[in-house]
Formats: C-alpha cells, sequence, structure tokens
C-alpha cells in the first residue's frame, strides 16, 4: 500500500486553530481491487448511504467481449466529519493498492470573499440611496448600470462562498476500482530466487493462455464474414 499526503496551507503554524481548521477542503485519491466487481460496488453504496453521502460521478466500464472484468470510477462526496472513517471503511471493498491524501488551506480566499461581499453590499446601499435623489436621466442610467455591476458581482461571490462551504463540508474522494483474477500485493514480500522464478513463469503462462483466449475470440468474431466472403467468390 502507497501512501501520499500534500497539505497545502498558507499559514502552517495556525492549521491548529478552530477556524482555520473549519475552513480546510479534505480530499483524497484512491485505488483498489475486486474479484468480484458487482458485490464490491454494492458494498461501496451502502457504506456511501451509511455515512450520509453521495455519489458525484461514477463512471463504470467492462469489457464483456475478451474477458469479465471490470473497471469503475466514482468521484465521492462524504461529510468532512466522516472523512477519515470513511477512508478506513473502504478496505471492505478489496484491496487498496494506493491512497493520496489532501488537505487545502482556502481560510485566506474565504475571508477575501467575505470583505470583498461587505465591501459590494456597503456600494450597493450606497447605489440605491444615490438613486432615489438623483432626478438627473444621464446620472441615473449611470448609477443602473453601475448598480447591475455590483449585483452580478455580489452574486459571483456568493456562488463562490457556497461553493467554498460545500467542498469544506463534504470532502472528496476519487476512487479507481478494477477487478482482477489476483491481487497486487500490498507488502513488501522477501522471496527467494525460486519463488520469483515460480511466479514468473506463472505469469508468463497466464499471459499466454490469455493471448490465446484472445486470437480465439477474434477468429470466431471474423469467421462469420470470412465464410460469407468464401462462398460469393465461390458462386462466383
Amino acid at each position: 500500500l502507497s501512501m501520499t499526503t500534500e497539505v497545502t496551507q498558507d499559514d502552517a503554524p495556525e492549521a491548529a486553530s478552530t477556524d482555520v481548521a473549519s475552513k480546510i477542503i479534505y480530499s483524497a485519491d484512491l485505488s483498489a481491487q475486486t474479484t468480484d466487481f458487482d458485490a464490491a460496488i454494492a458494498t461501496l453504496d451502502a457504506q456511501i448511504t451509511a455515512f450520509g453521502g453521495f455519489i458525484e460521478r461514477s463512471d463504470i466500464n467492462g469489457d464483456t467481449r475478451y474477458n469479465d472484468d471490470g473497471t469503475t470510477s466514482v468521484i465521492i462526496r462524504v461529510p468532512a466529519a466522516r472523512f477519515e472513517e470513511f477512508l478506513h471503511q473502504t478496505e471492505g471493498i478489496g484491496n487498496v493498492t494506493s491512497i493520496s491524501r489532501y488537505a487545502e488551506n482556502v481560510t485566506s480566499q474565504y475571508t477575501d470573499y467575505e470583505a470583498r461581499l461587505s465591501s459590494l453590499r456597503t456600494q450597493e446601499e450606497r447605489l440605491l440611496s444615490m438613486l432615489e435623489k438623483s432626478e438627473d436621466v444621464e446620472s441615473l442610467i449611470a448609477l443602473e448600470q453601475r448598480l447591475a455591476d455590483v449585483r452580478y458581482e455580489l452574486e459571483s461571490i456568493e456562488r463562490n462562498l457556497k461553493n467554498l462551504d460545500l467542498q469544506v463540508s463534504y470532502s472528496t474522494i476519487t476512487l479507481n476500482l478494477q477487478e482482477v483474477e489476483i491481487y497486487t500485493p500490498t507488502v513488501p514480500v522477501q522471496r527467494s530466487f525460486g519463488e520469483k522464478l515460480s511466479s514468473a513463469f506463472s505469469d508468463g503462462w497466464r499471459s499466454f493462455v490469455r493471448g490465446l483466449q484472445y486470437f480465439c475470440i477474434d477468429l470466431a468474431l471474423m469467421l462469420p464474414g470470412l465464410v460469407l466472403f468464401l462462398l460469393i467468390v465461390f458462386a462466383l
């Protein structure tokens, strides 16, 4: 199991404070293997529901022509308070091969948005007051245009704040799940030369058998067309 942790913060010493911690976006990239794809997906769905999360995006692929292997890429959102707990629970869906964790401190960005929002609201109030007092048509048009610009910027910043709130309150986990015949070892194993040679021979034999299967499947795929072509040539 390989694990990578990346923390991006504006001021690391302040990360321990409650105010800073409340504005940190946690996310993770996780890769796992399973020998029973359908059962793993069912387990994952149950875990997401139990943790009060939801699936933001899901892409499932299966190569049924050549083998029964399936792969899926799922973007999961879970409450930030249960982020670490959910990561530990993912061990139940199969063999976890890698985990990368990230923590991004957006407190400074959030504070800047709030300050800008306060300033724009003050400008909006002043513009409204000026509109009530203005009697000149040109001034009215200019004030209304400026008010429209201020309100557009206000809405944009409010959307950005809501988006940050969602990212802070719901952590993001990107899971790549692959169906395999044999799990990849996730801990260092001391093996003798004979064991390594036997493993290499076994892997080579499996590759040869799978290649032969692919050839037979391709041949079966082309056979109807080949027979039809020969019949046409014979008839001519």
